[in-house]
């Protein structure tokens, strides 16, 4: 995918640490990519409505409202939205909440951008296959 291909896509990043959204959101502009960020749950489904992204990157344990809630919202919406979740927990029951809840993958902090940026160009490719449902 080319930066002008990149440039068209956008991506919702939640995380409740500001650094990590920091880091996030300048390596994924760099990259050509338009985004937004939400710090909690109630805050990504609000961004989410009005940025209609076409991934999200997001975190599992937040304050408020978690991630698992707010992934089931996101795939009830727009099942077609990307969605990795991205969490320092390492736990079999979460991860398999987050696979059942329409997570297309789950990938543990702390991880390498360069692997993060793969993974999301893989998965967007794949959602944007002709004939996909």
């Amino acid at each position: 995918m080319t930066g002008a291909e990149k440039g068209r896509l956008k991506i919702l990043l939640v995380d409740d640490e500001p650094e990590i959204l920091r880091i996030l959101q300048e390596y994924f502009e760099f990259y050509g990519y338009e985004t937004c960020t939400a710090k909690t749950g109630d805050e990504a489904l609000e961004k989410f409505n009005r940025f209609h992204p076409h991934a999200v990157l997001l975190d599992i344990i937040m304050p408020g409202r978690g991630g698992i809630e707010v992934l089931k919202e996101i795939k009830d919406k727009a099942p077609r939205t990307v969605v990795v979740v991205i969490t320092a927990v390492i736990d079999e029951a979460t991860v398999k909440a987050a696979m059942s809840s329409g997570a297309d993958d789950y990938i543990l902090k702390p991880f390498r951008l360069q692997d993060l940026d793969s993974k999301v160009h893989d998965l967007l490719n794949l959602r944007r296959q002709p004939g996909e449902a």
